[in-house]
């Protein structure tokens, strides 16, 4: 009977571990949620997976190294969120930087809503606008250069006409890039957008900043430590009442 208990003990344990550490893997999203612009993104909270070992008494949690269809791998977009230090380098930013746009040791940052840029409700930069401007700025590799524009695709953007008084206007929008202040521009550095009178209406779409090192935002353990202290012992007591009903 008593060697049946230890069998009952690792039977019980098997259930509550994994139940445990879904209740760590919700516990880390809701945090991320909560202390999140518009709250977690759906990709963001599709972010962590749980693996168990092959006799279920153990459990890992971790930030998910796969790739999401076309969209960035886990690990190398919000890591750093979780550890600290440097992020990857963006899809578009690499695009920019192969194109010979944005300079070494320098990301792109979405410039603060205004008519050239509306962020979405978690402060991300639209998907179509990205695109936009990575064609725009023929940044698609050889492999896709045929979805880089044209000067017709330009022209038909900015909409160039002439005011009533035969001034130049941009109807829609022309797009350029500044290096700075001091290197022949007197705007920041970035991607600008200009419509208007002789394109005197200006916005910062993008701006280039230096590449900055992160401080680790969730402390994953943390999180973990205070969700196993307050569900561990219920779950595996109650699991374990029911196998030692079932051994009897």
């Amino acid at each position: 009977h008593l060697a049946g208990l230890s069998q009952s003990v690792d039977k019980a344990a098997v259930k509550p571990i994994k139940k445990t550490a879904s209740g760590v893997r919700y516990d880390i999203i809701e945090k991320v949620k909560a202390e999140t612009q518009g709250g977690a993104t759906a990709y963001t909270q599709r972010s962590f997976n749980i693996k168990q070992s092959a006799n279920g008494l153990e459990a890992s949690i971790y930030l998910r190294d796969d790739q999401p269809g076309k969209g960035s791998v886990w690990q190398r977009a919000i890591g750093h969120l979780f550890t600290g230090g440097t992020r990857s380098w963006k899809r578009m930013e690499k695009a920019f930087i192969s194109a010979g746009i944005l300079p070494g040791g320098m990301q792109m940052v979405p410039a603060a809503n205004s008519w050239a840029m509306k962020l979405d409700q978690y402060g991300n930069a639209p998907k179509g606008q990205i695109v936009q401007l990575i064609s725009y700025f023929n940044a698609f590799s050889e492999s896709g250069f045929r979805a880089n524009a044209t000067d017709k695709r330009r022209r038909s953007l900015a909409k160039v006409g002439k005011s009533a008084s035969g001034y130049k206007t941009i109807n829609g929008v022309m797009y350029f890039i500044s290096y700075g202040k001091g290197r022949g521009a007197h705007l920041p550095a970035g991607i600008w957008a200009k419509r208007g009178t002789h394109g005197s209406d200006t916005a910062p779409v993008f701006l280039f900043v230096r590449q900055g090192v992160y401080r680790k935002r969730y402390d994953i353990e943390a999180i973990a430590t205070r969700t196993v202290s307050r569900v561990w012992q219920r779950n595996f007591d109650s699991e374990l009442a029911y196998q030692m009903r079932v051994a009897k």
